[in-house]
């Protein structure tokens, strides 16, 4: 059974971690050594031991990275990265956007099942620079897999509480030439009711659960055409159906109904790899399709859809000028285009980077620019200038300023509340940190201008004239126990997140805890202890939904050399809670399952 150390931060110089490559701190293939940036990496084993369903599961265990979700699975999830607005992370797939166009809170993580992964990268900090629109809080880039030579197969069933059912399979080939993976996933559950008045559990009120499934395709397809040459593409459907409650517009309560959710979206990504010396040269293509259609029965408009897609063309090159020193630079298009019952509209945006890295030494610098040209609203200049001074192999500094921009949404622009004037928001972020033997710690602080909010006097939306602010610091432990055989991973956020007024933002933990401690008392079983503490979080309405602490166990177990089980137990001590005031969560659960890799 392989090691679980549930995350890595790998700022600095670990030696165990030179090997890794990263995408999304510059926009290539790097290795992490060059980074200045504050990353987190997780690796695949590292996922499979957590028996995670959805992404969100999987990130929440990092250092500034909170979550609130309107009931259980499949409802609208939110991320907060470093007290950020979810709008503000980029998600991406293999490069390929998910924020959805067509909404106000980003990429829609609640349907994001965890399959078929190979990384996850999270970028912290300002990278606009980098990744331009709607990376302010930072980016999380998922990963898929790199099929392995010869023909493999995975298959695996989970079922547990709430009638819930996870399978799927997975078939990987390759060789010199050509590399293929094939994967299709379900997942099933009665879930939970999303709707809770606070303070009471939904089954005592003889509430209904809120169904909810999610089939998953994933193919992805690698052809060498030469050893210097290389086409690639990978494609991912999710097809969901999520039933969800509503809310009662005479006690401004979230109330029971029968309301249904049909969540279809298509990502594509086409690329071609040249290299000539020490050149690397990439064209790439990609597609976001969005299409989510709502059922409310008795709701003022029984039927809505909101239908959207993001086209983008561009080209990326990487230059290795010098030993230790490297440029990328390239241009890209996106086309923006929403046409549904709501709103119709479209715009488009080239932009142009140029990015440097050098290391002299014991002394990495990094400087990035970049220019974004729009059809519908004012051009932005990005940028973001960092460095890293490495004082022995477990010892570096690091510190990074950068200026980042949010681009308004379709339904801001151009619905009936929209205004075609709005520009994109801008923010300033800065961090400096410390790496020291295990330990992190890192202060950050953003001030975000210009912020797009709707206007109560106009009833349309509008950059509001005043200075958000947010800052916090982060503080995380690692370590490899080999002599007691086990693992220990810590984390403290201590967060101040502000509006224009000097009000605390709603939904972000002022304080938060993580814990994960891996056991392997013998060879073939692993026990994972993890959990997390909230303090004093508060929600729109200024209802305190903070204070807990939720503790997960999972028993991985090696039946043979193909075939491994596992158990996992969800709020261990069925703690009572909710992440959004007024809709559920999840108390004690149990899932068991089992996993045959051939």
């Amino acid at each position: 059974m392989k090691r679980l150390a549930v995350v890595g931060l790998v700022v600095g110089f670990a030696s165990a971690e030179e090997s890794l490559k990263l995408f999304s701190v510059y926009n290539t293939s790097t290795e992490i050594k060059y980074s200045t940036s504050s990353v987190n990496i997780i690796k695949e084993d590292e996922i499979k031991d957590l028996k995670a369903t959805i992404l969100i599961d999987v990130i929440n265990k990092l250092s500034s990275v909170s979550f609130s979700s309107n009931g259980g699975y499949g409802q609208p999830t939110s991320v907060y990265l470093r007290g950020m607005d979810p709008k503000r992370t980029l998600i991406m797939l293999d490069g390929i956007r998910l924020n959805d166009i067509t909404g106000l809170n980003g990429a829609m993580l609640e349907h994001i099942l965890i399959s078929d992964i190979e990384q996850i990268e999270v970028i912290k900090g300002s990278q606009s620079g980098v990744w331009g629109p709607d990376a302010s809080a930072g980016v999380i880039n998922i990963i898929t897999k790199k099929p392995k030579k010869g023909i493999h197969l995975n298959a695996y069933f989970e079922y547990g509480s709430y009638t819930t059912k996870k399978y799927g399979t997975t078939i990987t080939l390759a060789n010199d030439k050509i590399d293929l993976l094939f994967g299709l996933h379900r997942f099933d559950s009665y879930s939970i009711s999303a709707a809770e008045p606070y303070g009471k559990r939904w089954k005592d009120l003889n509430m209904e659960s809120d169904k909810y499934k999610n089939d998953t395709v994933n193919l992805k397809i690698g052809l060498n055409i030469t050893e210097r040459d290389r086409f690639e593409t990978s494609m991912k459907f999710i097809d969901a159906i999520v039933n969800y409650d509503g809310f009662d517009s005479i006690t401004w309560q979230p109330a029971d109904a029968n309301n249904k959710a049909h969540i279809n979206q298509k990502f594509y990504n086409f690329q071609y790899k040249k290299t000539i010396g020490k050149h690397e040269l990439q064209l790439y293509s990609n597609l976001s399709d969005f299409d989510r259609s709502y059922y409310e029965p008795t709701g003022w408009n029984p039927n809505y859809s909101y239908k959207g897609n993001l086209t983008e063309f561009g080209f990326r090159g990487n230059w290795n000028y010098l030993k230790d020193s490297f440029i990328v630079y390239g241009l890209v298009r996106q086309d923006f285009k929403e046409s549904d019952s709501n709103v119709t509209g479209r715009y488009h945006d080239t932009g142009y980077y140029f990015t440097n890295v050098n290391k002299f030494s014991s002394i990495i610098l990094s400087q990035t620019v970049r220019y974004d040209n729009y059809s519908s609203f004012s051009d932005k200049s990005t940028y973001k200038i960092g460095g890293k001074y490495i004082i022995k192999e477990d010892i570096d500094l690091y510190a990074n300023y950068g200026t980042s921009y949010n681009i308004p949404t379709m339904y801001q622009l151009y619905s009936i509340f929209g205004n075609k004037n709005l520009n994109p928001e801008d923010s300033k972020n800065y961090d400096i940190g410390v790496n020291l033997f295990g330990f992190n710690l890192t202060f950050f602080k953003y001030k975000i201008n210009n912020l797009i909010d709707f206007d109560l006097l106009t009833f349309r939306y509008a950059n509001i004239v005043g200075t958000s602010t947010i800052k916090g610091i982060e503080l995380s432990y690692k370590k490899d126990l080999k002599s007691l055989k086990s693992s220990i991973y810590l984390s403290y956020t201590n967060l101040s997140a502000k509006d224009k007024d000097d009000k605390d933002l709603p939904r972000r933990p002022k304080e938060k805890i993580d814990f994960n401690i891996s056991l392997f008392p013998v060879d073939n079983l692993n026990i994972v202890l993890n959990g997390e503490y909230i303090g004093n979080k508060k929600d729109s309405n200024n209802k305190q939904t903070g204070f807990y602490t939720l503790l997960n166990v999972i028993f991985n177990i090696d039946l043979s050399k193909y075939i491994s089980g596992y158990l996992k137990v969800d709020n261990l001590t069925n703690k009572y809670y909710q992440t959004v005031y007024g809709y559920a969560s999840f108390g004690r659960s149990v899932y068991a399952g089992i996993t045959g890799k051939f």
